[in-house]
């Protein structure tokens, strides 16, 4: 059985939950690349990759709010797995940009006490 190929507003979905994936995946890793640099001493790294990960992240919100906002003009946006897979690596560069933010807070107040 062939498949049949996206058309339309399809492809403009799928290219969207494409974005949020990448974008969230670039995220996800810088943001634990920021906590490898901490680790290393290298905050000024750290606080670099925080941010790069802050903007994909911001990148990726977009693209899900295109895709709410057709929705919300009345356009069928049709559940998939891309867009089930799209929307759970948002989620999680969401919770693990947090997470290392408050890891290196932690490490450096940790660092303080050493002193």
């Amino acid at each position: 059985m062939s498949e049949i190929p996206p058309t339309g507003e399809n492809t403009k979905i799928q290219d969207l939950a494409m974005e949020i994936i990448a974008f969230a995946g670039d995220g996800h890793a810088e943001s634990l690349r920021a906590i490898d640099e901490e680790f290393a001493e290298n905050s000024v790294e750290s606080i670099n990759l925080l941010e790069k990960a802050h903007g994909n992240i911001e990148r990726a919100h977009k693209a899900q709010t295109k895709l709410l906002q057709m929705e919300a003009k009345g356009e069928e946006i049709t559940p998939s797995l891309l867009m089930v897979h799209a929307q759970n690596h948002l989620m999680n560069s969401i919770l693990i940009n947090e997470l290392s933010e408050k890891m290196i807070q932690m490490y450096r107040k940790l660092k303080e006490r050493e002193v």
